[in-house]
């Protein structure tokens, strides 16, 4: 059995705020928990708050009819990823 790896660079937001992938551009996110725990999403992206002078993160969740629907990520975003690239199995 071998191992793929595949290279992904984090961009740590508490480092450079400002190092942003461009907006609405599907990233990988990693989360903080309330109790501390840190998770990696996928399929993450932020646009400008309609001021334009904030952002959110923002991702899609099945809404109660079962219709994807973008929804806010309330967890703080502390790092972001672009995707790997694709790779035969």
């Amino acid at each position: 059995m071998s191992l793929i790896a595949t290279k992904v660079e984090w961009h740590d937001l508490r480092i450079d705020e400002g190092d942003l992938p461009g907006e609405e551009e599907p990233v990988l996110i990693t989360v903080e928990a309330l109790d501390g725990q840190r998770l990696v999403w996928h399929d993450a992206y932020f646009k400008f708050t309609e001021c334009g002078d904030d952002i959110i993160w923002c991702t899609m969740a099945l809404n109660e009819f079962g219709k994807p629907e973008e929804t806010a990520v309330w967890y703080p975003v502390i790092a972001w990823a672009y995707l790997p690239e694709p790779y035969d199995v």
